[in-house]
């Protein structure tokens, strides 16, 4: 997961984007009743971004 947020950061506008992203990984996960994952993190950066990790 480090390494995906590191890669996440790097992109233009990052920290807004890497907050956005982690919000909503862990709205996802909340509503699974699990800790945040890689998935989740993936799932987020679909939604908001056009952009391929």
């Amino acid at each position: 997961m480090v390494s995906f947020i590191r890669e996440m950061v790097g992109k233009p506008g990052a920290l807004r984007g890497a907050t956005f992203v982690l919000e909503v990984a862990h709205m996802l996960a909340v509503a699974q009743s699990s800790p945040v994952t890689l998935q989740h993190l993936r799932k987020a950066w679909q939604q908001n971004s056009s952009t391929v990790l």
